[in-house]
């Protein structure tokens, strides 16, 4: 058995491109991308993919070359997600909620060499451009796909340990921090996603999730591995939500929190988000200590007022009793990060404190 070597037959590296290929060949005539007016189908889609791949490598983007993208849940970012490692370059999807110092701090630590910026950001993008000393030069997203080559032949990959993506944190504690993404590690995570959901074939999903959060859990490439269509929001309002669901059948969706909240504003009665730390006990070395967060009047039809014993006495009812809180503070609103991440660092300092 040592004496086998890889070849063509029997292995090929893992990457995510392999989605779009094959969703292009399968599903070539199946709408892929729907945002308000704009419809695109699969093989329109692999074809703006190689067109625009072909335009990056035009710019002097090498292999493993950083490409940034300042942009919402709009075609052009889902676009991105496989024209970029087509070009053979790695992909680096900003936060746009992020402000220009930490914007700044991961254009300079990743070396990008070009920033998509979606024209929402544009304000921005040139303050971050102002603190790194850097001039303007523009070119218009549609133009390079119009001039790009759809017979462009993809890179291929050899080594499926190659960087796909870096992505950064949003900086809780400290500057954004890099981690990188290989081309195996994002394929077996799509798989690993798609199995974990059990997502059928021609999956509607819309893009409640930022794409810039972690490649959007990864179902970026994993509507494609499934035939799917994308529905893309460049805004996740309670209005546009029920709107597509409704327009476009939509059978699948990722929400943070605070979007959970907006979309299901009845399965909650009193309380609207909530989140559990340990703290000291002298007994138990720690105990769970939950912070609670309560709709603010006129969001709820009743005038009950919700006390620490109702909370644990809920708790104790639904939950074994080692789970259950010894201490319950209620509190505004709960610490968050730009993605809607809660500050569980915070609370832990807190419950130390209590």
């Amino acid at each position: 058995m040592d004496h086998f070597q890889k070849f063509k037959a029997n292995y090929v590296p893992l990457t995510p491109i392999t989605f779009l290929t094959k969703a292009a060949k399968n599903y070539a005539n199946r709408t892929s991308i729907i945002h308000e007016g704009t419809r695109f189908t699969w093989q329109q889609t692999y074809e703006r993919c190689c067109r625009l791949a072909f335009s990056i490598r035009a710019l002097d983007i090498a292999r493993n070359h950083v490409v940034s993208v300042l942009a919402p849940n709009i075609p052009a970012m889902y676009e991105m997600h496989f024209a970029v490692p087509m070009a053979g370059a790695i992909l680096n999807t900003i936060n746009t909620r992020l402000d220009a110092n930490n914007i700044a701090t991961i254009l300079r630590h990743s070396e990008a060499k070009v920033l998509f910026v979606d024209y929402e950001y544009v304000p921005k993008a040139r303050e971050v451009l102002q603190l790194l000393m850097l001039e303007e030069s523009e070119l218009e997203y549609e133009q390079l796909v119009h001039k790009g080559d759809a017979n462009f032949v993809p890179e291929e990959i050899q080594d499926e340990w190659a960087p796909i993506a870096l992505n950064y944190t949003s900086g809780t504690t400290s500057a954004p921090k890099g981690v990188v993404y290989s081309h195996k590690s994002a394929y077996l995570s799509t798989l690993n996603n798609l199995l974990a959901w059990e997502m059928g074939g021609e999956p509607i999903y819309l893009w409640t999730l930022p794409m810039f959060h972690c490649n959007g859990w990864s179902y970026t490439w994993g509507v494609a591995a499934r035939g799917g269509t994308d529905v893309c929001l460049r805004t996740t309002t309670a209005y546009d939500i029920y709107r597509n669901i409704a327009m476009h059948n939509v059978t699948h969706m990722c929400c943070a929190p605070i979007v959970f909240n907006i979309y299901h504003p009845r399965s909650q009665a009193k309380v609207l988000e909530a989140a559990v730390v340990a703290m000291p006990h002298p007994k138990w070395g720690e105990s769970p200590c939950a912070f609670v967060a309560l709709k603010k009047k006129g969001e709820t039809n009743d005038n009950v007022i919700i006390t620490e014993a109702d909370v644990i006495g809920f708790c104790r009812k639904n939950m074994s009793h080692f789970m259950v809180p010894k201490v319950v503070k209620f509190v505004e609103e709960l610490p968050k990060t730009s993605t809607g991440k809660v500050k569980k660092n915070e609370l832990r300092d807190k419950a130390e404190a209590l």
